[in-house]
């Protein structure tokens, strides 16, 4: 799924600020900062802290009013020795100026407020509660508990926090009253209604964390609903970020879920109290449900997936081989060496083929994946000096190596593609019985979708047609061979 704003266009940073200096930018965050009328961004900046006296460890961008950023961190940021994870925007003392909230992870967290104008200094030291390394991550600002303050909630890879505002910016750790005893962790989180009660929940989760949806019980207590979440996320959600805005125009917020590791994204869709047909009863609506008649709550269908696995992490598990993705292909990079038909066999028992190469972009890609000189899908095999991809389509785009094809010994008829020296980026053909590493390609969306895992008359191979000849409750592509 691919999102675009109709009609944007895309503004580029001047030469001011170089962010080539620093090699790891952080959390961004967006808002009017000098109360100017325009949008202006603060980015963290990875690193380790500076100590007291050291130049902070963020960027505060200022927009000139045509879509220009200019770094003015120097005579705006007046925070010696910060370093924060994460950051929030927010007015958290009632001045209707932006201040900033900066998540500690080795130090204490930070509070900045604005004077007005843009130009930052810390809060008072009583402000917020001291604490050491407190593993902060990507903090969040709302109204936890309905005073009409903005409050602190801190996800942490060590236990995440919640701060109650006190309405003048001076802030308690109230975790164990709002979260209970076991706050759990977290890298980033949201602060919103999600049902509708005027009351503000909370969605939190981590690469290695849960997605947890929280629910206000109004005194601002938060109280796990994760189970009202389908599909059921696993344990270590991969989650990187999450998104809330209204997507299908019914009035309440949806989530768009960011993930890691070459996993696919989530888009959850509030319904509620919208009353939807579930004939399961799986939580899931028939609508949109893989297997509306049997109870699938994971709504897990590993075949709809590139190659048949769910991520690069589970890639590398099921396969040995690393994912990488350009555009609208997948690929396998596969080091561990194989004939060119032992090859193209393992490819196909995921569902895929050998590597058909369309650009010189595309090329170069692979060339620069870091994989051992591989196996593509081409060769000559079936009619000598001929040769033709997998898909039995000719060769347009031809790199190959200084004086090759050559059929050296009159055996090499498939085709592999240099990936290190002067030849990087070049294709040879070599005798197919000798064994390389190769490259299968698949689609990073396989449609149209076929059934979910629980209801897949061959759930390990991608067949929308379910065809079961035999009506033996087994498919006609189901395979014993394992890859």
């Amino acid at each position: 799924m691919r999102f675009a704003q109709p009609g944007a266009k895309i503004a580029y940073l001047p030469q001011e600020p170089d962010l080539s200096a620093w090699p790891t930018l952080g959390a961004f965050v967006a808002a009017d900062l000098d109360a100017d009328g325009d949008v202006d961004a603060i980015v963290t900046l990875a690193g380790e802290p500076t100590g007291p006296s050291g130049a902070p460890l963020a960027l505060l961008l200022i927009n000139d009013g045509t879509g220009k950023l200019a770094n003015q961190t120097s005579s705006r940021l007046v925070a010696p020795g910060l370093a924060g994870y994460g950051v929030a925007v927010g007015d958290v003392d009632g001045d209707e100026a932006p201040d900033l909230v900066f998540a500690g992870d080795a130090v204490g967290h930070r509070l900045l407020l604005n004077d007005g104008k843009g130009y930052f200094r810390d809060a008072s030291p009583d402000a917020l509660p001291a604490g050491d390394a407190p593993g902060g991550r990507i903090p969040a600002l709302g109204d936890v508990d309905g005073d009409g303050a903005l409050d602190i909630l801190v996800p942490s890879a060590n236990a995440s926090q919640v701060l109650l505002n006190d309405g003048k910016g001076r802030f308690t750790d109230e975790t164990a009253f709002v979260l209970g005893s076991q706050p759990g962790t977290g890298r980033v989180a949201v602060i919103l209604d999600l049902d509708g009660d005027t009351f503000q929940d909370v969605v939190i989760a981590g690469q290695s964390s849960p997605f947890r949806v929280l629910r206000n019980d109004g005194a601002g207590r938060l109280f796990d609903y994760s189970a009202n979440v389908v599909p059921h996320a696993p344990s270590a959600a991969d989650v990187v970020s999450v998104g809330v805005s209204d997507l299908d125009g019914d009035g309440d917020g949806d989530l768009f879920v960011s993930r890691g590791g070459l996993t696919r994204p989530w888009l959850l869709v509030n319904w509620y109290p919208e009353a939807l047909t579930d004939s399961d009863a799986d939580g899931v609506p028939d609508g949109i449900d893989n297997c509306p008649d049997e109870a699938n709550p994971d709504q897990a269908n590993v075949d709809s997936h590139p190659f048949s696995c769910t991520s690069g992490r589970d890639c590398k598990a099921r396969t040995g081989c690393t994912l990488a993705v350009r555009a609208d292909s997948a690929y396998l990079l596969c080091e561990g060496p194989k004939t060119w038909e032992a090859a193209r066999a393992f490819c196909q028992s995921r569902g895929a083929d050998l590597v058909i190469i369309e650009t010189e972009e595309e090329n170069t890609f692979l060339a620069d994946s870091g994989n051992p000189a591989s196996w593509i899908g081409l060769s000559d095999a079936d009619n000598e000096a001929t040769f033709l991809w997998v898909n039995g389509k000719s060769v347009t785009t031809s790199l190959w190596n200084e004086g090759e094809p050559n059929d050296s010994g009159g055996v090499e008829d498939c085709v592999g593609l240099f990936t290190s020296g002067e030849a990087a980026g070049t294709w040879n053909d070599f005798d197919c019985a000798s064994e390389r590493a190769f490259v299968c390609e698949d689609k990073t969306d396989r449609t149209p979708p076929d059934p979910g895992d629980a209801c897949d008359v061959c759930p390990d191979a991608y067949d929308p047609k379910q065809t079961d000849t035999d009506g033996d409750g087994q498919g006609d592509a189901c395979t014993t061979e394992s890859p």
